[in-house]
C-alpha cells in the first residue's frame, strides 16, 4: 500500500512539473516569438530601402509630428522640404490641417522672383540653388560652357600657385567627355550629364560629405588622366581655352567611367523623383555611390515626399538601423524556444509511454483466422 501512494504522489509531482515548464514555456513564447517576428521583418527589410523606410516611419509618423515640421519648414521659408511633407502627410495618410496647408501656398506663391534669380546664378556662375538653379547649372553645363568655365577658374588657381580642387576638375573634364556623346547620340546619356552636375555643384558648394567626395576622388583618379589634365589647367590659366578643352578631352579614360556614369544617373534620378534639395541631402550625407543608388531606390516609392523620408529617418532610411546584436538575439531567443518546445514535448511523450499501461491484445479464435476447424 506505501509503495502504491509513493508512486502515486511521484506521478502527480511529475505531471505538476509538466505543467509548470509548458506554462512557463507559453508565457516565454508569447515575448519571445513577436519580438523575433518584428527582428526578422527588420533583418529581411535590410536591402529594401522603402521598406525600411516604412519600417522607421511607423514609429515616428503621427499628426502631431507631420504638422510641427511643416510648421519649422514654413518659418525657415524651406519650401521644399514643406512641399515634400506634405506628399508624406498624403501618402501615410495623415490630415493636415488647411491653415498649414494655406502657409505653403503662400510661401510658394512668393518664390517667383527668387527662382528667376536662381536660374541666371546657377546659368553664369554654376552655383545655382534649387530647381531653377539646377536647370541654370545643367544648361550651361549640357553644351560645355559650364566646364570650361570651372576649368579657367582653377586654371587661374593653378597659374597662381594656389591649391586646384582636383575633384571638381575631374569632374569638368568628365562633364566635357560625357557633354559630346549627349550631342553625339542625340540625349542619350543626358541623365548622367544631370547627375554630374548635381554632384559638382554639391562639391561647389561645399555640400559634399567628406566620405563621399573620397570616394569620388578615388573613382576620378582611376578614370582620368590627372597629370595631364593639372598640364591642361596651365594652358587654361592662359586663356587657351580650345587647346585646354582638347587636352581636358584627352585626359579622360571613357572606358573606365561607369562607376561615375552610374552615379551621375542614379543622382539624376533622385533629382527627377524628388527634386534638387533631396539631392542636395542625399549627397551631403552619403558616403559612396551605392548609398545613391539606394536613395533613388527610396525615392521610386515617396517620390517628393522623399526629403521627408530623410528628414524624420536619417540613414535608416536606407540602412538598417537596428543593432544586429538586437536582431540575431531575438532570433537565436526564438530557436531556443523552439529547441525547448520539442525538448519538453519528447520528454513527455517517453513519460507518457512508460506511465501508460501497454493494450492487451485480444485473442482471436483460430476460426476467425480463416483456419480450419480440427477433426473429432
Amino acid at each position: 500500500m506505501g509503495w502504491a501512494v509513493l508512486y502515486r504522489v511521484r506521478r502527480l509531482w511529475t505531471v505538476l512539473v509538466m505543467v509548470s515548464v509548458l506554462a512557463g514555456l507559453w508565457q516565454a513564447g508569447r515575448v519571445v516569438l513577436p519580438a523575433a517576428h518584428v527582428a526578422w521583418t527588420w533583418w529581411a527589410a535590410s536591402e529594401d530601402p522603402a521598406a525600411l523606410a516604412r519600417l522607421e516611419l511607423a514609429e515616428r509618423v503621427s499628426e502631431a509630428r507631420i504638422g510641427q515640421e511643416i510648421d519649422a519648414a514654413v518659418a525657415q521659408r524651406d519650401l521644399d522640404l514643406a512641399q515634400s511633407f506634405l506628399a508624406l502627410a498624403e501618402a501615410e495618410r495623415v490630415p493636415v490641417a488647411p491653415a498649414r496647408k494655406a502657409a505653403v501656398k503662400a510661401l510658394e506663391d512668393g518664390q517667383t522672383w527668387e527662382s528667376t534669380k536662381a536660374f541666371a546664378r546657377g546659368a553664369f556662375i554654376g552655383d545655382g540653388e534649387g530647381l531653377s538653379g539646377m536647370a541654370g547649372a545643367f544648361t550651361a553645363d549640357v553644351v560645355g560652357i559650364g566646364d570650361v568655365r570651372d576649368l579657367v577658374r582653377e586654371g587661374w588657381h593653378a597659374a597662381r600657385g594656389e591649391a586646384v580642387d582636383e575633384i571638381l576638375v575631374g569632374l569638368s573634364a568628365v562633364g566635357l567627355a560625357v557633354t559630346g556623346a549627349t550631342w553625339a547620340m542625340a540625349g542619350t546619356p543626358a541623365p548622367v550629364r544631370a547627375g554630374l552636375t548635381l554632384v559638382k555643384t554639391a562639391r561647389k558648394a561645399g555640400r559634399l560629405s567628406a566620405p563621399l567626395a573620397a570616394s569620388v576622388g578615388g573613382l576620378l583618379r582611376t578614370a582620368v588622366d590627372m597629370p595631364g589634365l593639372k598640364r591642361a589647367l596651365a594652358s587654361v590659366g592662359k586663356f587657351e581655352l580650345s587647346e585646354a578643352r582638347s587636352a581636358a578631352l584627352a585626359a579622360v579614360r571613357t572606358e573606365r567611367l561607369a562607376p561615375l556614369a552610374a552615379m551621375g544617373e542614379d543622382a539624376a534620378k533622385l533629382y527627377r523623383r524628388a527634386g534638387y534639395r533631396a539631392v542636395d541631402d542625399v549627397l551631403a550625407s552619403a558616403r559612396s555611390g551605392p548609398e545613391i543608388a539606394r536613395f533613388a531606390r527610396l525615392s521610386e516609392v515617396y517620390g517628393t515626399g522623399t526629403r521627408a523620408v530623410m528628414k524624420l529617418c536619417g540613414r535608416g532610411a536606407i540602412l538598417l538601423s537596428k543593432s544586429l546584436a538586437h536582431i540575431f538575439g531575438w532570433l537565436f531567443a526564438a530557436l531556443g524556444w523552439v529547441w525547448s518546445v520539442a525538448s519538453a514535448a519528447a520528454a513527455f511523450g517517453r513519460w507518457l509511454a512508460r506511465v501508460t499501461p501497454p493494450r492487451r491484445r485480444r485473442r482471436v479464435p483460430v476460426e476467425a483466422c480463416g483456419a480450419e476447424p480440427a477433426l473429432p
